[in-house]
């Protein structure tokens, strides 16, 4: 039966909601890395400052979150990873998903430390080569990163909608492909005041002078077509909103900037 201690090295009182928020979200956090497989039961509390032992007792016969088979190892695991996150030490671990909820419970997990007067720390170990602490100092820091993550977590999406035309926008050839049998087949350019990304082009008319001029040699500008810089009107062809391709309406060839 796998074992997970708990210590808190403070002599102060810890008020029981706090204390009672630690377990629980201790508990539910347990449940979570170990993917609903094991649950943790209280089996003993010990003298000192707060000591409590944990067993670690199997509840269905599922696979953990995590690589490793002892779920108190990785769940000590996932505590040092969060850790070395919230810190700033490494980035933002990709092995395990940690939402918004896990973050608060993170915190409430860490509260008891953070509740003394004086200096604190929080313990939790398997054995003495599997363990993880927590300095006060420490716990006060993560939960200040804690408040910016879930900053971030609730601040809206907010989408700006693309228009569906503009006017004298800067256009360059980024490759095209004109033959008769497939008209405007692989023709792509690129607008960056639109979008970064190259996007099919197609002309509101085939025939057109506006065609014409962005795609043979002017004959007052001796200067290959495909790298010339053309200032359009051009229609966005959107599919909700995003650039699906550009339709050239007009260009304005005096306009045009020679590299």
């Amino acid at each position: 039966m796998e074992k997970l201690t708990i210590t808190i090295d403070t002599n102060d009182p810890i008020p029981i909601d706090v204390f009672n928020k630690s377990l629980s979200a201790l508990s539910h956090q347990y449940k979570t890395v170990t993917n609903e497989s094991s649950e943790l039961y209280i089996s003993k509390l010990k003298e000192g400052s707060y000591i409590i032992e944990l067993v670690s007792i199997a509840i269905a016969a599922t696979l953990p979150v995590l690589s490793n088979a002892n779920t108190v190892v990785q769940f000590v695991e996932y505590l040092r990873l969060a850790k070395n996150w919230l810190m700033g030490i490494s980035g933002k671990p990709k092995s395990i998903q940690i939402s918004q909820n896990d973050l608060k419970e993170y915190k409430e997990l860490l509260a008891p430390a953070m509740v003394v007067n004086n200096y604190g720390s929080m313990n939790f170990y398997h054995s003495d080569q599997d363990s993880i602490k927590f300095e006060k100092r420490e716990i006060e820091s993560i939960a200040k990163a804690v408040d910016r993550e879930i900053v971030v977590y609730e601040k809206p999406i907010v989408q700006i909608s693309i228009p569906d035309h503009f006017n004298k926008v800067l256009f360059y050839w980024y490759q095209t492909r004109f033959d008769d049998e497939n008209i405007n087949l692989g023709n792509k350019g690129i607008i960056e005041a639109i979008d970064k990304d190259p996007k099919n082009v197609v002309f509101a008319d085939d025939c057109s002078d506006t065609k014409k001029e962005m795609t043979t040699i002017h004959p007052d500008i001796k200067v290959d077509w495909q790298v010339i810089g053309y200032i359009v009107d051009v229609e966005v062809i959107k599919k909700g909103n995003e650039v699906k391709a550009y339709k050239i309406l007009k260009n304005y060839m005096n306009d045009c900037i020679i590299n």
